[in-house]
């Protein structure tokens, strides 16, 4: 008798179904027409998927379950299109980008460092001009800059300025982030450089944000106090959720091992802090007898994420343990599908931005790959010794989750960790160890004699994190970069590791071929690929604060500039470490004055003003000057 596979759970097929609409929506700017023809389109892929994992005959769903899925289908059309929409109200085109017109704006979301630029979030209340007041509710992005001679800018503060909103666009280096994407995901869409001497505080807004960014400075200042300025650093990051003190050398160091997650307040860190408070509280009588430690713990935990500045990882995570509590109060496991499933869908109602949010797609393959294959990787050992096994238990958790998040990660980052086992293996106690240690200290710090023990055990934990990732990073071929991974490849990835749960919980093994071919072929086909693009020859006219040069051949990435100009050495090594994560290699970096470089038929020199560079060919030279709006690629011979 074959295994029977259970029917696929309500909340699942509304998930697909959202999921579905939302990506017709983002794809789609078309007419009413071809929105109808692409809306059948949707429909017959659905009940395809419908019909394979229900294993029933089509016939068999009703018209009132078509009607139902029609109405819910135009729901979230509807949805996603008002999410879309600029959220700008009674405010004329003409003075959105004014010079004249005076903007009055409210701070928040973000944090202010000193002397530097810095992408904060604003909310624009008002557009003023010389006879009309125009109000509006947009989100704008401010790269703004503090001066040391002015106040400091602080979260709910609202400023004046006359700079006018430009369209967020996207910096065209190879290689580059997509930002306009990034911004445009959690609904901003314009955007302004700001110095701090160009606005005017006006007024400010006292709202709870406020409030706890006081409290969160003070705590960071605790941490300040009794550690070393690179190890106060990750313990800001990992606690608080404030990254701004973090050194270079720091993020370079964990993105090698892999452990650049955990400095950022995200789902690591809220399960660790709801793991320590459900052990603390369940030794209190009353709390433990009418499961009341469970609220307890829910109450302290959105408390935490407001103090950490409710960005929205933190939200998202507290919200989806928020439901995994709820499931487990009502006698769900821990990481029960159902009550992922119903978490996913419920947050995509709330917010259509989630599904296109990078966080929120890691977190929940992370959650649906440890329901799926935890325990089944949890079998394949069995150790008698309580400790062996307990850290057993989280290898393969830490396993089953980087099987989820594997695809996702070669497509946005494209670049692997090799050494993640040994990572997250560690990880798990140091970050443990270090989270625990850290939220003791913060609460004992005032007392003078407990504050000297509990700042003894922050010491060591964060030392201990810090020397381990930076040993793990200094392994040799410790980091692979340059793994370019399709959005098919990701699907096709994703399938293949489905149709393996399927094959070994059906019991029908000889499947496992097929899922393996396509496994195996995407492995080449990245190595192939991989292996193409650092072989391959590339010259690029730079977009950059100078004249500047890129010229990549043999997995060797030569960077020639201006010599002398410091902001445009300093903007090469971000355009550098962007090309080396998209296509792999290694930097140099040539500064020029006075001087002649010959590759092979490109000879690149200086003139009295400004590099130019000349391409040999056969009826001459071809000659490019420093001004250009855009980079520009030139295909070599």
């Amino acid at each position: 008798m074959k295994p029977k596979i259970n029917r696929p759970s309500l909340a699942l097929r509304l998930l697909i179904l959202l999921v579905l609409t939302y990506l017709l929506g983002e794809n789609s700017s078309a007419s009413l027409s071809e929105t109808m023809y692409a809306l059948a389109g949707v429909f017959v892929l659905y009940f395809c998927i419908h019909f394979l994992l229900m294993q029933h005959s089509f016939l068999r769903v009703s018209l009132k379950s078509l009607l139902l899925y029609l109405l819910f289908f135009c729901f979230g059309l509807l949805r996603f299109t008002f999410f879309k929409a600029p959220n700008i109200s009674n405010t004329p085109p003409q003075f959105t980008a004014c010079d004249s017109c005076v903007r009055i704006a409210e701070f928040t979301e973000g944090k202010v460092e000193e002397g530097r630029y810095s992408p904060l979030v604003f909310t624009l209340n008002e557009v003023l001009t010389r006879q009309e007041k125009y109000p509006s509710n947009e989100k704008i992005m401010v790269v703004y800059f503090q001066d040391s001679n002015e106040l400091t800018l602080q979260v709910g503060d609202v400023i004046s300025f006359k700079k006018p909103l430009k369209p967020i666009a996207n910096n065209s280096n190879p290689g580059a982030f997509d930002g306009k994407k990034y911004w445009s995901n959690k609904g901003i869409r314009r955007q302004l450089f700001l110095r701090s001497d160009e606005s005017i505080k006006v007024g400010h807004n006292s709202q709870w944000k406020h409030k706890f960014s006081i409290w969160r400075t003070k705590l960071s200042s605790a941490f300040e106090n009794v550690l070393a300025p690179k190890e106060a650093g990750i313990a800001k990051a990992l606690v608080l959720g404030d990254k701004s003190s973090l050194d270079k050398s720091v993020k370079d160091d964990f993105t090698a091992a892999g452990a650049m997650h955990v400095l950022a307040v995200s789902g690591l860190h809220v399960g660790i802090l709801l793991f320590c408070l459900q052990f603390c509280f369940q030794k209190i009588y009353f709390l433990r007898k009418k499961k009341l430690y469970f609220v307890v713990a829910l109450i302290v935990l959105w408390l935490y994420a407001l103090l950490t500045g409710a960005s929205p990882s933190v939200v998202r995570a507290t919200t989806m343990f928020t439901f995994l509590v709820i499931g487990k109060m009502r006698g769900h496991g821990m990481f029960s599908m159902e009550v992922l499933l119903s978490t996913a869908f419920l947050m995509l109602l709330i917010s259509p931005a989630y599904l296109f949010d990078i966080g929120f797609q890691l977190s929940f393959s992370a959650m649906f790959a440890i329901a799926l294959f935890f325990e089944g990787i949890q079998r394949i050992f069995y150790f008698r010794q309580k400790i062996l096994r307990k850290i057993w238990e989280g290898t393969a958790l830490c396993f089953a989750a980087q099987i989820g998040t594997l695809p996702l990660s070669l497509y946005y980052f494209h670049q692997f960790p090799n050494y993640f086992l040994l990572t997250n293996l560690v990880l798990l106690i140091l970050a443990f160890a270090a989270m625990f240690s850290g939220l003791v200290f913060l609460l004992t710090y005032f007392i003078p004699y407990m504050s000297a023990v509990t700042g003894m055990a922050v010491k060591m934990s964060f030392l201990s994190l810090s020397n381990t990732m930076e040993w793990i990073a200094d392994l040799p071929y410790a980091l692979t970069q340059g793994i370019q991974l399709s959005a098919w490849m990701v699907f096709l990835a994703y399938l293949a590791c489905f149709m393996i749960h399927l094959s070994i919980k059906s019991g029908r093994l000889k499947l496992l071929g097929f899922p393996g071919i396509v496994l195996l072929g995407i492995v080449l086909n990245v190595t192939l690929q991989r292996e193409k693009n650092l072989r391959q020859s590339r010259m690029f006219m730079l977009e950059a604060r100078g004249p500047a040069v890129l010229y990549s051949q043999d997995a060797k990435h030569c960077f020639i500039y201006e010599k002398g100009n410091e902001r445009l050495r300093k903007e090469l090594d971000f355009i550098a470490k962007s090309y080396q994560q998209s296509y792999g290699g290694e930097p140099v970096f040539y500064p020029l004055e006075g001087e002649v470089i010959q590759f092979e038929n490109l000879r690149i020199g200086v003139n009295t003003d400004s590099l130019f560079y000349q391409l040999a060919k056969e009826y001459g030279y071809f000659n490019l000057h420093e001004k250009i709006e855009k980079c520009l690629e030139i295909r070599l011979p």
